[in-house]
């Protein structure tokens, strides 16, 4: 039988949480976690961490994998990490109440991922960059590459021909919570992203979606997307 039509209801209670709405939070950077990690991190206990995940599982949001003594969790669907970005953009922001926080939110509002893709200042930088060259043109419903677009990606050593083969979105983008602007996502944002980082312009930090841009990265986002620090 059909499942019907979409219980938006029984979603949006699954997100009227606070704890379920920081486990998922963490888990917005496409990377695999333990549940002690995504307890440490969302500072929620374990065995509530875990009976929220059995709630995602459920309605099929993660997956698991047991690697071990340890499984671990992911996002299932991109789409989850799209809507929470969307509700951050237009939610009231909650006071900073520490020095920490007022630190890790500004690590966030520079760089950070979206799921698969780069966000914060640095991804809304090089969407405009983008759409200032005209490698991008923004539509009314959809983004396109031109040829100049692919003739940059691959100067740059993304394989234009190759992501459009993939069973993903080609070329989206996002609304950035930070920001309130949009940032490049789809197969040609997770290009750039895991290009950045196999070049070493930004890195990974451990205990968040955060991303540091290094020093070479600074000096050939300056040259090639016009990106001096201020």
């Amino acid at each position: 039988m059909s499942s019907g039509v979409p219980d938006i209801i029984k979603a949006a209670k699954i997100l009227a949480d606070q704890s379920r709405v920081d486990i998922l939070t963490v888990l917005m950077d496409g990377r695999f976690h333990t549940v002690n990690e995504i307890s440490k991190y969302a500072k929620v206990k374990p065995n509530t961490t875990s009976y929220h995940l059995a709630k995602f599982l459920e309605l099929d949001w993660v997956e698991s994998n047991k690697t071990g003594r340890f499984k671990y969790y992911r996002l299932k669907k991109k789409e989850i990490a799209t809507i929470i970005e969307s509700f951050m953009s237009i939610s009231p922001g909650k006071e900073i109440k520490s020095f920490n926080q007022n630190s890790e939110m500004k690590k966030l509002k520079q760089s950070r991922t979206c799921y698969d893709h780069i966000a914060g200042e640095l991804g809304v930088q090089i969407f405009s960059f983008l759409i200032e060259k005209k490698y991008i043109l923004d539509g009314n419903s959809e983004l396109t590459l031109t040829l100049e677009g692919e003739s940059f990606f691959n100067d740059l050593g993304v394989d234009i021909n190759s992501l459009k083969c993939k069973k993903r979105n080609f070329c989206t983008s996002c609304i950035d919570w930070s920001e309130r602007q949009y940032h490049l996502s789809g197969s040609l944002g997770n290009a750039l992203y895991l290009l950045f980082l196999e070049k070493e312009w930004i890195c990974q930090n451990p205990n968040s979606r955060s991303l540091t841009i290094t020093s070479e990265g600074q000096k050939n986002l300056n040259i090639i997307f016009c990106m001096a620090k201020e």
